[in-house]
């Protein structure tokens, strides 16, 4: 992969729910991956891309982080979000330093975007992978972050996390997550796990291949996949109706969270 300061992810995004009553999503997806550490070359890669300001595809960082509309602390000058997650990361990472810092989520089409799940992805001066943040957004404007920080050796390790925030209204919010993030190469792989009693109940998966952002490839996601504004929001909704229709039970949505952070821990295999 080459060392430029965003990507594009071209990706196939797969929801499975386990049941009753079980159902299933595939869509593709398309996701930046941009390095909050040089926003600046980012916003001139392309004519159709910018960072901070409107365009055909854009990057905000009101829409994340500290800067969200949902963080109690949110104003009206934004906190860059390297120094944000660098912040957060401090206490965790005990003499280790985030060298490089990206972001992995979806653009702003037109000026709109919605991003069920951010994630950050911190390395170290090795390039291994040592701090990584899953910012989760619901429908209803609320954010909560689970933060995995990633041991030397543990990069392919699943991270366990108690839920915290609602999410869907289908799911109560009692249960934990299992997280991992996997990179080779030029492929990205994500994988969410949402159990509880040890009984799975949804898994969602990205598998992404990783391509140099570039004026075409936007024009291409755009024109002949059909990437078009709040197409993650109106997929959400339409599968919402789908299993309203399955008659899933639905849970009324419970007050969010006062902590904006988790931390979660690595399920170390059995010996």
């Amino acid at each position: 992969m080459h060392d430029v300061a965003c990507h594009l992810v071209i990706s196939q995004i797969t929801h499975i729910r386990y049941g009753p009553p079980a159902h299933v999503l595939h869509r593709p997806g398309l996701s930046m991956l941009i390095d909050l550490d040089r926003l600046d070359v980012a916003g001139k890669i392309s004519a159709f891309f910018s960072v901070n300001r409107f365009n055909l595809f854009s990057f905000h960082e009101r829409d994340f982080g500290i800067n969200h509309k949902s963080h109690p602390n949110k104003s009206n000058q934004p906190m860059p979000l390297a120094d944000y997650i660098r912040q957060m990361a401090s206490p965790y990472l005990k003499g280790r330093k985030i060298e490089s810092l990206k972001l992995l989520a979806f653009p702003r089409i037109l000026g709109f975007a919605f991003n069920p799940i951010t994630i950050y992805l911190g390395y170290d001066e090795k390039k291994r992978p040592c701090f990584y943040v899953y910012e989760v957004h619901n429908t209803f404007g609320d954010a909560h972050s689970y933060i995995s920080v990633i041991g030397e050796g543990d990069e392919n390790t699943l991270q366990r996390v108690n839920k915290q925030l609602h999410v869907s209204p289908f799911f109560p919010l009692d249960g934990y997550y299992r997280l991992m993030v996997k990179q080779r190469g030029d492929n990205m792989n994500v994988l969410v796990n949402y159990a509880r009693d040890k009984q799975q109940l949804l898994t969602a998966r990205l598998h992404g291949k990783i391509q140099n952002l570039e004026t075409g490839g936007l024009l291409k996601a755009l024109f002949l996949q059909g990437f078009w504004p709040l197409r993650p929001l109106l997929s959400i909704h339409v599968e919402a109706f789908k299993l309203f229709m399955k008659k899933c039970r639905f849970y009324k949505r419970p007050t969010p969270p006062s902590e904006t952070a988790t931390l979660a821990t690595p399920l170390k295999p059995k010996r």
